[in-house]
């Protein structure tokens, strides 16, 4: 099945790009439960609210973390209702092919895995995003299984949090909109993937 129009397609695309510069599918079948998905950044903020939520739908989730031996990842995930369809695997943004295992005979995957500040400024975290979605794409792309890849991304793609103003933000966003602490990132890569 045809999940994607194009095998693998890159483009770039600045800040300013319009959004109808890009292709995207214009279907994407659902992906029901008891499917697996593999949720990166599962003991994240957002990736746990994930995790619980498909737990709560009756999906299977493969909850992807940088440790799995470290109670502080893991234990607020264990105690989660349906945990009996819950299993832990580690991955790392920065390390090409440690999602490979994690994805084997998954159905779906939502990306949530993201470095965050760690008190360095927001375009020196750049890289780690690009280059952690590129390896999470990568393994998403040897994995046979995968009919759905979902991105997650944060106010902060738009909202400049390390800019000292007390200006208020505009109540709505385009495109156009970005960070500047995100201006050295003139591109971004977007994966079809053709099954």
């Amino acid at each position: 099945m045809d999940i994607f129009p194009a095998a693998v397609t890159v483009r770039g695309a600045s800040h300013a790009a319009s959004a109808a510069s890009l292709t995207f599918p214009p279907t994407m079948p659902a992906v029901l439960p008891p499917a697996t998905v593999a949720v990166t950044g599962a003991s994240g903020f957002v990736g746990s609210h994930v995790t619980k939520e498909l737990l709560r739908r009756g999906y299977t989730v493969r909850a992807i973390v940088t440790n799995v031996a470290s109670e502080a990842k893991t234990a607020h995930l264990k105690a989660l209702p349906g945990n009996e369809r819950l299993s832990f695997h580690q991955g790392g943004l920065l390390t090409p092919g440690s999602y490979d295992a994690a994805l084997t005979g998954c159905d779906a995957i939502v990306h949530c895995a993201a470095k965050v500040h760690e008190g360095r400024q927001g375009a020196a975290l750049l890289p780690s995003h690009l280059e952690g979605t590129q390896n999470v794409l990568a393994s998403v792309q040897r994995c046979a299984t995968i009919r759905r890849f979902v991105q997650t991304s944060s106010e902060a793609a738009i909202i400049d949090v390390f800019r000292a103003s007390d200006e208020v933000p505009p109540p709505t966003f385009s495109e156009a909109d970005s960070a500047d602490s995100c201006t050295p990132a003139v591109g971004m890569s977007i994966l079809y993937i053709h099954r």
